[in-house]
């Protein structure tokens, strides 16, 4: 288990060790989108666990997409490694946008939070 605020900083952290050109919140404004490699993050999902009328978990999926001209694995490692220490169990599935020539590789994870 992770507190938000824990979670929060290992996302952070990602941009500082991958060397991506870009990295924000959920996505980039209009004409302000870097050249590739970038990725954006967000949380797609919360979800609770209560019981008698009181919340007493609340469980937080955050999604990371990368998005790269080609498979990148140096970033992709760099990325994993921050996940991997910060003992993170995630989950990744990749697809390639071909109507914006374009690979994308997405981390996802849960965190708990009592």
């Amino acid at each position: 288990e992770m507190t938000t605020e824990e979670r929060n900083e290992v996302v952070l952290r990602i941009e500082e060790a991958s060397g991506l050109k870009g990295y924000t919140f959920f996505c980039f404004r209009s004409g302000e989108v870097p050249p590739l490699p970038y990725a954006v993050f967000y949380h797609p999902q919360t979800e609770t666990e209560s019981a008698d009328n009181k919340t007493w978990a609340r469980i937080q999926t955050t999604n990371i997409e990368l998005y790269t001209e080609q498979k990148d694995f140096d970033i992709e490692q760099k990325l994993e490694g921050v996940l991997t220490a910060h003992e993170i169990t995630w989950e990744k599935s990749e697809s390639y946008l071909s109507s914006e020539n374009m690979f994308e590789v997405l981390y996802e994870f849960q965190n708990t939070e009592e």
